[in-house]
């Protein structure tokens, strides 16, 4: 099984707005350093289940730049929405409408292909 998977921000691209410019290198770094603790974890599975990654998503791993930002309700900075998405002879989307680590996944089932 192949995967795909991101942190969100652009690391590589500079195609972006002129407000993502202005705030620097320090997204990018939070966005590597976010990768990077997405890529170790699943890198040393044996097996890649829908668990795992949902686990990957709650992480926080490095507490300055965790996969997973609580919504403490005094911050403007918190993990939005996590999304997985099995493309399977049956595909499905489960999505956690706010931090994973404080929200349920809710599965959305497609008809097959």
């Amino acid at each position: 099984m192949e995967q795909v998977y991101h942190t969100n921000h652009p690391i590589v691209n500079e195609d972006v707005k002129p407000w993502f410019k202005a705030v620097g290198d320090d997204a990018k770094s939070n966005s590597q350093l976010r990768l990077n603790a997405v890529e170790k974890r699943l890198a040393s599975a044996n097996d890649i289940d829908d668990q795992l990654i949902k686990e990957t998503l709650r992480s926080k791993d490095d507490k300055n730049n965790p996969v997973c930002r609580t919504n403490n309700r005094n911050s403007y900075v918190f993990t939005f929405a996590s999304v997985v998405m099995t493309f399977s002879e049956k595909p499905y989307l489960q999505i956690a409408a706010g931090p994973p680590d404080e929200s349920e996944f809710k599965r959305f089932d497609f008809s097959a292909k």
